[in-house]
């Protein structure tokens, strides 16, 4: 895979991070369980962040692979005296995850390649399979899963709980190992070239360069001139919203070159073709394993820029947000545009506006996280903002008829009008 940087502090970790080899050869399993018991959701917090609690119990002990991800399991206490006997064999594969899309085309569809093996096909196609989630699935999380090919009239969505006779769960197609890296495994390509294919023929007239962002969310915020340069360069503006899922997998599929922000609209380039140029706009310093996972097993040709102030991230889970992107002078170099400077006032204002707004369960302290690198991003803006300043103001040192002192004096005064106006 092409990796190209053209600019990021966290430049070597997201790099070291692409580089990992995190494709899996290990034969993938069926494991059988018995007497265990179905924990439905419930809402569990950890070191202040909140985790879904919920999965398959053994002996005391959550399966790993039957939570949203190996090493996210959170068991809770219970009454075995109040779970509701399930007799004979089920199937079950874990969390379906219903808030989060990047989870939805993982995690949720990890288990899903034993569905079209004989082995399931011959013995186990009339056992009911169970899940559990926050809520039901609805929407376009269901229909992703029926796209997957699961059987839709089989699934059970496990809201109480219960005890299991005998459970099937198939080993993840997508996990993650001991050490943290993201893994896939060639069930889980053709599983996601299964779903491909089903939008081979679907009409599609979205223009091969294209670009996705989300700009007008309360906790992200997109500079106009990001927008401006990108339809500027000949990209297409496109609104997932405006389209159906398999609409939307199809833009993917059939484009050439795409601009994405680094979220779930990324993880949807799985769908894209081999090969295919992705530009992917950074919103904050933290590495996203998930992104490095797909470029990988889809042999993208990514570019990341790093376009982002958000120092409003917290320490503990920064990919929450709030995010703060701008055309700064690496997107302007990436794209070939003219730098306009920081936007100051729309940061003042993105500033004020989270500041009045961060949730009192996590204080404004830990959100406020001026590290040195992002204070020297915004020192490198002033100095490029004064520097503009100062030569706007040249004129000044060679007024006629004023002494030298004065016009020195001027020029300072001045300048330090023009910073402080800045805000």
């Amino acid at each position: 895979m092409e990796l190209r940087y053209t600019y990021g502090f966290l430049c070597e970790q997201t790099r070291q991070s692409v580089e990992k080899e995190h494709v899996s050869d290990t034969p993938l399993q069926v494991k059988v369980y018995k007497d265990c018991y179905g924990l439905p959701f419930k809402e569990q917090s950890c070191n202040g962040v909140y985790v879904d609690g919920g999965g398959l119990c053994v002996d005391g002990t959550i399966v790993a692979n039957t939570s949203l991800t190996s090493g996210w399991q959170s068991g809770y206490e219970f009454d075995k005296n109040e779970a509701i006997p399930v007799k004979g064999e089920v199937v079950f594969i874990g969390m379906l995850c219903n808030y989060c899309w990047g989870h939805t085309i993982t995690d949720s569809l990890s288990h899903l390649w034993w569905f079209h093996t004989e082995e399931y096909k011959t013995k186990y196609s009339a056992l009911p399979i169970y899940y559990w989630a926050p809520q039901p699935l609805k929407g376009n999380y269901l229909e992703m899963i029926r796209l997957a090919g699961v059987p839709m009239d089989k699934l059970v969505y496990l809201d109480k709980l219960v005890h299991f006779e005998k459970v099937i769960v198939p080993d993840s197609c997508f996990d993650q190992t001991d050490g943290g890296t993201r893994i896939y495994t060639q069930e889980y390509v053709k599983l996601i070239d299964y779903i491909v294919k089903q939008v081979a023929n679907l009409p599609n007239d979205v223009p091969e360069k294209i670009f996705m962002l989300r700009p007008n969310q309360s906790r992200q915020y997109f500079s106009n001139e990001i927008i401006k340069a990108l339809k500027t360069k000949g990209y297409s503006y496109v609104d997932p919203l405006n389209y159906s899922l398999l609409q939307q997998i199809a833009i993917y599929h059939k484009a050439r070159e795409i601009v994405v922000e680094e979220s779930s609209m990324a993880h949807n380039a799985i769908f894209c073709q081999n090969g295919t140029n992705v530009i992917i706009l950074r919103k904050c310093n933290a590495v996203n394993e998930y992104q490095a996972t797909i470029s990988q097993m889809r042999n993208l040709d990514v570019t990341y820029v790093d376009c982002h102030l958000s120092v409003l991230t917290r320490s503990v889970l920064p990919t929450e947000g709030p995010f703060f992107c701008y055309a700064n002078e690496e997107f302007c170099q990436c794209f070939n545009v003219e730098y306009k400077g920081f936007p100051y006032k729309e940061f003042h204002k993105w500033l004020s506006y989270h500041n009045y707004f961060t949730e009192d369960v996590h204080s404004y302290a830990d959100r406020l996280r001026w590290d040195v690198e992002y204070a020297e991003i915004f020192a490198r803006e002033l100095t490029h903002s004064r520097k503009k300043i100062e030569k706007k103001l040249e004129w000044v040192k060679h007024l006629p008829f004023v002494p030298s002192s004065f016009r020195k004096r001027g020029f300072t005064w001045l300048v330090k009008k023009y910073m402080r106006g800045l805000m």
